[in-house]
Formats: C-alpha cells, sequence, structure tokens
C-alpha cells in the first residue's frame, strides 16, 4: 500500500466507526469545557492521520453542525462551537505539517507569524473596509451584556445582600470593565492559538504509536522541543518594553501595544525555555 493511500483511504478494511464515534465526542467534550478546549485539536488531528483527510473534514462539519444546533435549539453556550472551530482549524495545520512532511519547529513559527498577520489584517480590513471603529464596538457590545448580566443577578438578590453589593462593586462601571477586556482579546486569542497549536502537537507527536502504521513523518517529539526563536525578536521584545513602560511619553494607547507584544513574544520564548527545561532534565 502506498503513502498515498495510507492517508486518503482504508483498503481492505472495515471502516472503524467506533474510532470515528469516539474521536468526535471527544472532541465536541474538550471543546465545551473551555479549560480544556486547548486539547481538542488531539481527536480531531488523530481523526485526519488515522481516518484520512475526507473522514476528518467530514467530523469537522458534522461536529460544528451539531454544536451550534445546540447553542441554537437548546440554549448552550456558542463558545462551544467557536471552540470546535478553533480546534479543528488548528488540526489540519497539525496534520498537513505531517502529511507533508514538515518541520515541527518551522511549522510552530509559521503559524504563529501567519496568525499574527492574520489578526491585524482583519482589524484593517474591518475598520477601513465597513468604516468603522472595532474597539468602540467591542466596547459597546461587551458593556451591554456585562450590564444585563449585573441587573438579572442583582433581581434574584436581596438588595442588602453581600452578594449584590459585591456585584455592585465588581460591575459598578461596565463600559470601564469592557474596555479591559477589549484591550486583552488580541494577545489572548493569539495565546490561545499558538499554545493550543504547539499543546496538541506535543500531545499528538508523544502519541504517535497511533498513527505513525498509517502515515510516514521523518520527524519526532524532540524535532519540535528544537524550537527556538529567532535573534532578531530580542529587538520586538525591547520595542515592547520601551512601550509598556513609556506610558508618560507614548501615552495609555502604547502601554496596551506594548502589552501585547510582550505577552505574544512570551509564549514564543516559552516553547524555547521549555524544549531547554526537558533537555536539562533529561
Amino acid at each position: 500500500m502506498n503513502s498515498e493511500s495510507n492517508i486518503n483511504h482504508i483498503k481492505g478494511e472495515k471502516f472503524p466507526v467506533g474510532k470515528f464515534l469516539f474521536f468526535g465526542v471527544m472532541a465536541m467534550a474538550l471543546s465545551t469545557f473551555p479549560p480544556l478546549a486547548i486539547f481538542a485539536p488531539v481527536p480531531l488531528t488523530l481523526t485526519f492521520l488515522v481516518l484520512g483527510r475526507k473522514w476528518g473534514i467530514i467530523l469537522g462539519v458534522l461536529g460544528l453542525v451539531l454544536l451550534a444546533g445546540a447553542s441554537l435549539g437548546f440554549g448552550m453556550s456558542s463558545a462551544a462551537s467557536t471552540l470546535f472551530f478553533v480546534a479543528f482549524f488548528n488540526a489540519v495545520l497539525i496534520s498537513e505539517t505531517i502529511f507533508r512532511k514538515i518541520d515541527p519547529a518551522k511549522s510552530l513559527t509559521w503559524v504563529g507569524l501567519g496568525f499574527f498577520v492574520v489578526m491585524i489584517v482583519a482589524a484593517l480590513l474591518y475598520v477601513f473596509a465597513l468604516k468603522a471603529d472595532i474597539k468602540n464596538d467591542l466596547v459597546t457590545m461587551i458593556a451591554s451584556l456585562i450590564e444585563k448580566f449585573r441587573t438579572d443577578s442583582t433581581l434574584k438578590l436581596t438588595a442588602d445582600s453581600p452578594d449584590a453589593k459585591m456585584l455592585k462593586e465588581m460591575f459598578g462601571n461596565p463600559t470601564d470593565m469592557a474596555r479591559q477586556i477589549v484591550q486583552w482579546i488580541p494577545r489572548m486569542t493569539f495565546l490561545l492559538v499558538v499554545l493550543g497549536f504547539w499543546m496538541s502537537f506535543f500531545v499528538v507527536l508523544r502519541n504517535a504509536f497511533i498513527w505513525r502504521p498509517k502515515v510516514e513523518y521523518p520527524f519526532v517529539l524532540e524535532d519540535l522541543l528544537k524550537f527556538k526563536a529567532s535573534e532578531y525578536l530580542v529587538y520586538a521584545v525591547i520595542v515592547g518594553m520601551a512601550l509598556l513602560l513609556g506610558d508618560a511619553y507614548f501615552g495609555t494607547r502604547a502601554v496596551v501595544w506594548g502589552e501585547t507584544l510582550v505577552y505574544s513574544l512570551g509564549a514564543i520564548y516559552f516553547f524555547q525555555g521549555f524544549g531547554v527545561f526537558l533537555a536539562f532534565l533529561t
């Protein structure tokens, strides 16, 4: 059986329905629990590698439809379908990296750089193409959600109760709280996507015995851990620190950009440091 048939077909074997259902249930279950959603790409990636591209795509579409239907019909949070979509996107990137025999460290670099560029381009298109202010739109939307939550929660409590007073203090100014949330959105999105890609790739390579009989891949877990950030990134760190500490000269907006830059680069250096730490232990 050649490599192409290994990737796209399960020739001469009965289709493993049990594996397909198991991978699908695991991916959707992980997506509904945010702390563990970062590992949701793992079962989706295994679907691509063990069952083939076609069944991986079918599972991704089916999972999105089921979670979106549960959100619309049964009141489930729409965050689950969003996290599942991000997981599916990462699963495609990881599986294609393996199918195309790309160095995992290089793939991580391009994913981080590519996603950062996509975020900037999307924000610019929204602002200039739609003639809209993305920050004000998000602040207004989040502030209205916070105000609704505060009102609904306070109505269920006694006005003089400690819980009601705590809610009033926490959500006393929804607009300011919304602005803080908006400032954290870019850096948290970057951290979750790139960190999720790295952690899922780590788990997939750590359990390579599951899919190596189906797909040939010349790289191993140690190749991912050998990731090394470019030496030129240190200049970006210096710029980020200067913006972060120079609010008196550059203004508060520069501080937000500095924090975003430092946090994003911190994720890149985390991958390098984790590899060095494991090498030290072994």
